[in-house]
């Protein structure tokens, strides 16, 4: 609706006071009805205004960049007026709004700042009559400013007196990543499976373990570890960079490191066991030639360890390098200190899977499996239980029904769910052992409304009993650890925006000032879970400390935290 039409309905309505001038600019570039243009004004300029008192008046909204000030609508930033006629937010009405555009415009991340320009008017105000620096200084833009295109401004707003140019005009300065020490490998210990290659592509080849090494041979390097510059935003804000971390090489079973030259070198020959890059052994190969069974017995092993069959109902395997199983684990039990991979699959609720490396299988069942790297799942998982301490990678034409999957950084997934399976509870960037401690405290909010109910319903009398209001109290209690409860890797077990009371701390437990800090947490702003297929509704998804149930099946779709952190949101991925 025009502001003409709006007029001619309300003739007895109050119509407001303009403070600003516009007019019709006819560019050579745009159609013949012209450009409504509007002169520069500054912050705080009244835009608009009704007489003091008058109730019945038109309806104006205060948009973006103002603001009502008593009877007025005034400037945030200095910019640009327009009165548009929008539909009020979370409303279907419509109304005229004032807003602003800026004449500064200031990137979300606070590293950059566009000058926008518009057509003078005649004997409006205009940056001609201004001093940039001192509309910068009013904004707290204080940093990066390109002083020598302003130098020269005057003369680009002669030049550009008619159009519409928009010009970065300061910039900040960005964080110089740390790098932390890693170890550079000197010998070929690759593919491994669940990489993410250059390419940006994850890699799916046959995982290769067991590397042969000759004595003496230079296994890696250490690369030091080096410490990032701090960044800048254009309000002279600084960005501290992340300290380096400068890890430790665990070294095992006849492998030698020199601080002098930083190499890692075998003092004998055999076969590597390199777990999550850090964590090197040289150890024997160790063969069964048959499924593990009553004829072989369980087997512990102190090497790297080659079972050519399977492993068969109630039996285990525990070795202190690798394990690679030809066939598949059926009600069997696999603990290792390395990598594991195994060929066709797990099955059986009584499955357990508990590997100090990464694990590479075709596909689980029913079962449970933990690894502290990364857990590759190449056809399908089916109401099974996955934990991965880095990332977890479903093959793009892989299944996944039922279940849980956590994993301290991202997860990758080809299908998910299916119409009558039970939903899918997907977590990305937490920590286990508290998402654990989370549902067994809403397990136990759950457990004692039951028996305030009951208790209730037996006594209808004594509802607001001392018995009933102390389990009113524990409940707010336990909902207290819920809400504050932080899930990020790295993190202290405290949420950061909401850190525990001094009565709490006396309350509660003997919290310390190091169980909420985020010194060492991960960039969860950064972890993500990726479909590569089709995720079904009602599926769960936790990304840290958010959740998002959805609402409608979704296809090709990359789930991470928006840029303020409060929710998930999803962004399609390209086919």
């Amino acid at each position: 609706m025009s502001k003409q039409s709006t007029t001619e309905q309300n003739l007895n309505l109050i119509s407001p006071h303009f403070h600003y001038s516009c007019e019709v600019v006819h560019l050579a570039e745009e159609s013949a009805e012209g450009v409504l243009v509007s002169e520069l004004v500054p912050a705080g300029q009244v835009l608009a205004s009704f007489p003091p008192g008058e109730e019945e008046r038109e309806s104006l909204e205060a948009g973006k960049n103002t603001r009502w000030y008593g009877d007025s609508i005034i400037a945030e930033v200095a910019g640009y007026p327009r009165c548009v006629n929008k539909r009020i937010e979370y409303t279907t009405t419509f109304a005229d709004t004032m807003e602003i555009e800026p004449l500064f415009e200031i990137s979300p991340d606070a590293m950059s700042v566009t000058l926008s320009l518009h057509p003078i008017l005649a004997g409006g105000r205009s940056l001609i009559s201004e001093d940039v620096h001192v509309l910068l200084n009013a904004q707290g833009i204080i940093y990066g400013i390109n002083e020598a295109l302003l130098a020269g401004l005057p003369t680009l707003l002669v030049k550009h007196a008619g159009e519409f140019v928009k010009m970065v005009i300061a910039c900040g300065v960005p964080v110089e990543e740390s790098i932390d020490s890693h170890l550079r490998f000197n010998m070929e210990i690759g593919p491994i499976a669940g990489v993410m290659q250059q390419n940006g592509v994850i890699d799916f080849r046959e995982r290769r373990v067991m590397v042969a090494v000759e004595k003496g041979q230079l296994i890696a390097t250490k690369i030091p570890a080096v410490q990032g510059r701090s960044g800048m935003t254009i309000y002279g804000e600084e960005l501290p960079a992340r300290k380096a971390v400068d890890f430790r090489v665990l070294l095992f079973n006849d492998i030698t490191f020199s601080r002098v030259t930083n190499e890692v070198r075998a003092t004998r020959s055999g076969t590597l066991s390199i777990v999550r890059n850090d964590i090197i052994k040289v150890l024997s190969n160790e063969t069964i030639h048959s499924d593990v069974d009553s004829k072989t017995g369980n087997i512990t092993s102190k090497n790297n360890l080659i079972i050519e069959g399977s492993v068969q109902p109630g039996f285990h395997i525990d070795a202190e390098g690798d394990v690679k199983i030809a066939e598949g684990v059926y009600n069997g039990e696999i603990r290792c200190e390395g990598n594991l991979v195994v060929k066709t699959g797990v099955t059986g609720k009584r499955s357990r899977l508990n590997v100090g490396g990464d694990i590479d299988l075709n596909s689980i069942e029913q079962g449970r499996a933990q690894c502290e790297g990364i857990f590759v799942i190449r056809s399908q998982a089916y109401y099974a239980s996955i934990e991965a301490g880095e990332n977890v990678r479903c093959h793009p034409q892989s299944k996944v029904m039922g279940g849980t999957i956590l994993a301290q950084k991202d997860i990758s997934l080809g299908d998910v769910g299916g119409e009558n399976s039970r939903p899918v509870e997907i977590a990305a960037g937490v920590l286990p052992e508290r998402l654990l401690q989370y549902e067994e405290r809403q397990m136990e909010i759950i457990r004692i409304q039951g028996e305030i109910i009951d208790h209730i319903e037996r006594s209808p009398d004594n509802a607001s009993s001392r018995k009933i209001r102390q389990m009113e109290e524990k409940i707010a209690e336990l909902k207290l650890l819920q809400l504050r409860l932080n899930m990020i890797p790295g993190s202290g077990i405290w949420s950061r925006t909401a850190p525990p009371t001094q009565e709490d701390i006396a309350r509660i437990a003997n919290y310390k000032t190091k169980d909420y800090s985020t010194e060492r947490a991960i960039d969860i702003q950064a972890v993500t879970i990726d479909v590569k297929g089709t995720i079904v509704a009602n599926s769960v998804l936790r990304i840290g400390n958010r959740t998002l149930t959805l609402e409608k099946t979704m296809t090709m779709q990359r789930f991470k935290l928006s840029d303020n952190g409060k929710r998930i949101v999803a962004v399609a991925l390209k086919k």
